[in-house]
């Protein structure tokens, strides 16, 4: 049985198309999306029907948008190529909590890498923010640098935050580089004071392959914080909501059928 793909909906749990109700838990298992997403509401020239796009909120914490981004940032890791694997710790006898240590120590990591790029010219990165046991922050990096010996990247963290351990070793195998992203992103979903649990470098990532894009000539486009399901229900009730991508619909008001006109019918009028 083939692998479902994170991009594309499961097609045994939503239907191409639907009538919109008042019934909101049918709709939520026709979209089965981000619980928290907005909507795009637009004219589509290319169907001439009006039609509503599902805007994903993108937290890594997101039960619905979390799986998709790591899938994605695991793909683009592999593509980029990292050459070793950094776990930066903190030492939890200076700090009170995890909020302290990471307020703190998360301005040092730019200084870190301006001396890195200074003394080893490249220092590309992406960078995983995880939590330990006792709620003390610690960073894995997989970096595109030459050799750094693991004695000055510990001299350089110690002098920054007071802890002297880091780890530091070669990245030889393209998907052991992606396993190892989704390793550390899967295993802790939530962090209560901060949604930027992963960043990178600007130069850490090839350009990306240009790829076709849906392309329905949208015009008189309105945002709502509202769900999907929520603007149907409110602004489309009684509308044929059809698919047009993993998570777009087109919106067509529903027409009284009209019985078709046959010879015998021009006989009965008088």
């Amino acid at each position: 049985m083939p692998k479902q793909s994170y991009e594309t909906p499961p097609n045994d749990a939503r239907r191409t198309h639907f009538l919109v109700g008042r019934n909101k838990d049918h709709l939520e298992r026709q979209i089965q999306g981000c619980p928290w997403s907005s909507t795009l509401i637009a004219d589509s020239a290319t169907y001439g029907l009006p039609i509503i796009i599902a805007l994903g909120c993108k937290r890594w914490g997101c039960t619905h948008c979390g799986p998709i981004r790591t899938a994605q940032l695991a793909r683009n890791v592999q593509r980029a190529a990292p050459t070793k694997f950094i776990t930066l710790t903190t030492d939890s006898k200076l700090w009170k909590n995890g909020r302290q240590a990471f307020d703190a120590i998360r301005r040092k990591l730019p200084t870190l890498t301006k001396q890195l790029r200074k003394e080893h010219q490249t220092f590309e990165y992406v960078r995983i923010l995880e939590l330990h046991k006792n709620g003390m922050p610690h960073w894995h990096l997989l970096a595109r640098c030459p050799y750094i010996p693991q004695n000055t990247l510990s001299n350089k963290w110690r002098q920054l935050t007071g802890s002297p351990i880091v780890d530091i070793r070669a990245a030889t195998n393209g998907p052991h580089a992606a396993r190892y992203v989704m390793k550390y992103l899967t295993k802790c979903k939530y962090i209560e004071w901060t949604n930027r649990r992963v960043s990178w470098s600007k130069n850490f990532f090839p350009p990306q392959p240009p790829t076709e894009k849906e392309n329905w000539h949208l015009t008189n486009k309105t945002y709502e914080k509202e769900s999907p399901e929520t603007v149907m229900q409110t602004q489309f009730f009684g509308h044929t909501a059809k698919r047009c991508g993993p998570y777009a619909w087109t919106m067509a008001p529903n027409r009284p059928l009209q019985r078709p006109s046959t010879p015998d019918d021009s006989s009965d009028v008088q």
